[in-house]
């Protein structure tokens, strides 16, 4: 099996932490605070401790897995089993990482923390990466918040 290695990042979001995790976790939404990834990522199905998932592009490559915990506003770890290749699970190269959000707050500044596992071969790529997908996610969290302030809307 190749190695893995674990990043760590995180982003301090002027949002409350039940706004950002909505944000993060509708499927409206979730592509777009991905978007730096790539245009067009998804999730299916839906998210639940135990459930199968698999995160995938428009032309339904990507990875599949489970979601191995699940505490609703605070934190979602998952495991990544394998490759999804046109949209079938590829069973002859399985491989095992995590990924996991968590969130903790202070009144109304939420910050999330990203683990997340990766092969050496992606390091540079997902330190490029993943700090313009949090940066995506705070800009739109806090867009959202600010605009719903203004007009007395939810999400």
């Amino acid at each position: 099996m190749l190695k893995m290695t674990r990043l760590y990042f995180n982003i301090d979001i002027d949002a409350p932490k039940n706004w950002v995790w909505n944000l993060m976790w509708s499927k409206e939404t979730f592509g777009v605070w991905m978007s730096p990834m790539g245009e067009g990522h998804y999730y299916e199905p839906a998210l639940f401790k135990g459930g199968d998932v698999r995160w995938l592009t428009p032309s339904g490559d990507g990875m599949f897995g489970k979601v191995k915990e699940l505490i609703p506003e605070e934190l979602i770890v998952f495991e990544h089993h394998g490759w999804v290749n046109k949209g079938i699970n590829c069973l002859d190269d399985p491989f095992l990482s995590e990924e996991k959000f968590a969130l903790a707050s202070n009144l109304n500044l939420t910050t999330v923390s990203l683990e997340v596992d990766t092969f050496e071969e992606y390091v540079d790529l997902m330190k490029e990466k993943y700090p313009q997908v949090l940066a995506a996610l705070k800009q739109m969290a806090e867009q959202h918040f600010f605009l719903k302030n203004q007009n007395g809307q939810s999400l």
